[in-house]
């Protein structure tokens, strides 16, 4: 889902852009994906959030040891390391607009193997409310559904919150490359 700067930013590539160029763009922004079912919704409804959705299959977003597969849930929307790398910082940190991004994750369990183990559900916030990270993870016999939200209230955060900002980064990145594990039946 993308609201307010970043539905905007959205809308300026999207909205008068030829759709199967934007598709083909996406795909291979995405890696080596197949994507189907891709649809838009609220493109030109402007007081709505955009919403993307779409399916698709990957054959190298898991890791097989012995009869073990080890899945990142998240795939190729983590964060891959933490921005913020100073040991100290004078200077606020801007992050242009306030800004929430939701990521609602299906993972169908293969056929043949079960659920042996999901990353924890985990919650954290920044201090002063200036933002937060939610990690929702729910698995049955076929499905696993991981719902993550990420938000920063603030534009501009004060570099009296530098360390704070930067643990909290390198937690959000600890987290969102926690894998799964399904074993084979």
């Amino acid at each position: 889902m993308k609201t307010n700067h970043s539905a905007m930013n959205f809308r300026e590539a999207y909205v008068n852009s030829d759709k199967e160029d934007y598709l083909e763009k996406f795909e291979n922004n995405l890696g080596e994906l197949e994507v189907s079912n891709f649809a838009i919704s609220n493109d030109l409804e402007l007081s709505k959030p955009i919403v993307v959705n779409y399916d698709f299959v990957a054959e190298d977003q898991f890791e097989i040891i012995g009869d073990k597969l080890f899945i990142s849930p998240m795939l190729f929307f983590t964060t891959e390391e933490n921005p913020f790398k100073l040991e100290s910082r004078s200077y606020p940190v801007d992050f242009g607009y306030p800004s929430i991004t939701k990521y609602n994750i299906n993972i169908k369990v293969p056929e043949g193997f079960k659920v042996e183990s999901v990353p924890a559900k985990a919650a954290m916030q920044l201090p002063d409310n200036l933002g937060g990270f939610k990690y929702n993870i729910n698995a049955s016999e076929t499905n696993i559904q991981l719902a993550i939200e990420f938000d920063i209230k603030a534009s501009i955060i004060s570099s009296n919150y530098y360390d704070a900002l930067k643990e909290f980064f390198k937690q959000l990145v600890i987290k969102e490359k926690e894998k799964l594990v399904l074993t084979k039946i």
